[in-house]
């Protein structure tokens, strides 16, 4: 029994250089892939399961193992030709295999990337074990797909992003299965895996709805994940008119507007690796805007990126441009309330010099913007409001001129689709304005929309106008002057005209105090621009001088039977009113707006009256003799006794 122990212990203790008992055989081990090499094998033997001899790198050898035995890979193997990296499959023509990496058939198979005859890897690490080359950061992947890895042409990788992936997004990629290199940066396997992808070209993620894109660029996206203007909203539908044939020509996502409808992840020679060239690809879909490369706005050649960033813009509509504290400033000046208008100032205020010349600016006097429009208008509002996009398309005019003022529509339609009240001045006196400027019935006649010279956004004024006097009579003025365009409907007579500055009595006409167009609505076609008719019954007059109506009286000489008038005086009464018999509004013939001639009398009221009472005059049988009584003495307190 002794002798029985000692040899088992000297057979335990034998040094390691005691080839009989330590060197393993590999014959078994071979032969656990390798069954053609069997006996068996050679002959149609009822011992195999199939007469198929198979190779050791077949997929179904593979999986003799992998199938759960001794390592459950199975999920792997049936998801092989959908979402992996294909095997038995043809090898496209013109692609070349590298050196060291066979085919079978012409197909790839498990053995074109793996064989157990490998000294990669190791027991401690499994990452490459079996794989035909270290697979450290990508590099098996780039031996086959080098075209896909390309810098500049390809979505970056390596060196390319490092420092650019945070602790969330790397816990995102490896919670997806992806894998990063040992330095945190992206390679093929951070999207890409080939036995595991849930999605075309083994993706880790699908890219049908941007899905993929999401984990990584997420302040590059807008979603309902990450809802903000600064970026381009994606899972929205194709606008109206968009260019779809051209996307799918490119195999771009065309079912909504995704990440990968403008952008391709490899082989596109371009910086941000974009489907089409920069200043095209917009106008695929906004078709209308592309026309802005014909016009002003396509400063520097630069197209939609003059304007816009499809990325972190720096405001609404995805803005690109820097907004200076000048703009700001020159809002407040101007009181642009509309919500977009701060975008239009970023360029058009004061002082801005692009490449040496002066932008544009409405001035200090301009359309007012961020006022509610009631009613239904054809036009575009913000927010039911008016802003400068309302009246100016950025993109082109409305009959693509290149004219500069990009307006919507013609200039007189274009004020009419709101000011619909103000029509009348077509067919009325100010409708007749007619200069090689404008066209009859234009507003610019009159207005300015942008630097207006005074209120009412007045194209011209007046002269210095008094503090008492409202600046729209200046306006008025400004043509009503000797010198002017209106010069045959001007002041002439030395006595005061009706007056102005004084408080409006009526609550009825506009303006809290009296001015020109408390009387008269420049638009209109009636008489004489009158807002209330005086024809007959002076009508106008009465809505301020309540008390002063002579219905009635013998002094309504229009209607009083005793007084016989001339056709023409009583075709001038009628277009005057009962008011006109007496007074006029311009061109007194003396104080109190006086209308007739003075006639002959001692004091000014003996005059006026004798204007008619007297020989010769409308009331020549209403006279009162040589002897009456007494005029143009003083009046005391004995006299009244």
């Amino acid at each position: 029994m002794r002798k029985a122990l000692a040899v088992l212990l000297t057979v335990l203790v034998l040094p390691a250089s005691s080839k009989a008992e330590l060197k393993k055989s590999m014959k078994k081990e071979c032969l656990v892939c390798h069954e053609n090499w069997l006996l068996e094998a050679k002959v149609n033997s009822p011992k195999l399961l199939t007469t198929k001899s198979y190779e050791a790198a077949d997929r179904l050898m593979c999986l003799s193992c992998h199938d759960g035995s001794l390592a459950d890979d199975r999920e792997t193997f049936l998801g092989f030709s959908h979402f992996s990296h294909p095997v038995d499959k043809e090898i496209p023509e013109g692609f070349k295999l590298p050196k060291g990496f066979p085919s079978k058939d012409g197909k790839l198979y498990c053995g074109t990337c793996h064989t157990p005859h490998t000294k990669t890897g190791s027991e401690k690490k499994l990452d490459y074990t079996f794989m035909r080359k270290p697979n450290v950061n990508s590099a098996l992947c780039i031996e086959c797909h080098k075209e896909n890895s390309k810098h500049g042409i390809n979505h970056p990788i390596l060196e390319d992003t490092e420092n650019k992936l945070t602790e969330e997004v790397l816990k995102k990629v490896r919670a997806l299965g992806g894998r990063v290199t040992e330095n945190n940066e992206v390679q093929c396997e951070s999207c890409h895996s080939p036995h595991r992808g849930r999605a075309k070209k083994a993706l880790l993620e699908p890219i049908k709805k941007s899905e993929l894109c999401i984990v990584c660029h997420t302040d590059n996206l807008n979603s309902k994940e990450h809802p903000d203007y600064r970026n381009h909203p994606i899972h929205k539908d194709f606008p109206k008119g968009a260019k779809r044939d051209l996307f799918e020509e490119k195999k771009a996502v065309t079912e909504s507007v995704e990440c990968m409808t403008c952008h391709r992840v490899h082989k596109e020679e371009n910086k941000h690796l974009l489907v089409a060239k920069e200043r095209e690809l917009c106008s695929l879909c906004h078709v209308e805007e592309g026309k802005v490369n014909f016009t002003d706005h396509n400063i520097d050649n630069k197209s939609c990126k003059s304007c816009h960033t499809p990325h972190k813009a720096k405001g609404p509509k995805l803005w690109s441009r820097d907004i200076p504290e000048e703009a700001f400033d020159y809002a407040s000046i101007i009181d642009a309330k509309g919500k977009n208008d701060i975008l239009c100032l970023s360029c058009h205020y004061t002082g801005n010099v692009i490449h040496g010349k002066e932008i544009k600016t409405v001035g200090t006097l301009t359309h007012p913007t961020g006022k509610r429009v009631e009613g239904k208008v054809k036009l575009p509002l913000t927010d039911g409001k008016l802003s400068c996009t309302t009246c100016h398309n950025p993109h082109h005019a409305f009959n693509d001129r290149k004219d500069g003022k990009f307006l919507r529509k013609e200039r007189l339609a274009l004020c009419a689709t709101c000011h619909k009240d103000q029509l009348g001045v077509r067919e009325g006196a100010h409708g007749k304005i007619d200069e090689k400027r404008w066209k009859k019935g234009d507003c610019a006649a009159c207005h300015n929309v942008h630097n207006a010279k005074g209120g009412y956004l007045s194209r011209v004024v007046y002269g210095e106008i008094s503090p008492m006097e409202p600046a729209v009579d200046g306006f008025c003025l400004a043509c009503h002057d000797p010198e002017g365009m209106a010069k045959h409907k001007v002041k002439k007579s030395i006595y005061s005209e009706h007056p102005v500055g004084v408080k409006n009595p009526s609550d009825k006409l506009p303006g809290k105090k009296i001015s020109c167009v408390t009387c008269h609505e420049p638009h209109s076609h009636e008489e004489e621009l009158l807002r209330i008719p005086v024809r007959e019954n002076s009508a106008l007059c009465l809505n301020c001088h309540t008390d002063k109506s002579l219905k009635g009286t013998p002094h309504d000489i229009l209607h009083n039977p005793d007084v016989k008038l001339s056709k023409k005086e009583k075709e001038e009464l009628l277009k005057g009113g009962a008011c006109s018999a007496c007074h006029t509004p311009h061109n007194p013939e003396y104080k109190v707006l006086w209308s007739r001639k003075l006639g002959k009398g001692k004091t000014v009221n003996e005059r006026m009256c004798s204007s008619c009472h007297a020989e010769g005059r409308l009331a020549a049988d209403k006279t009162v003799g040589e002897h009456t009584h007494p005029t143009g003495r003083e009046i005391t307190q004995k006299n009244l006794k």
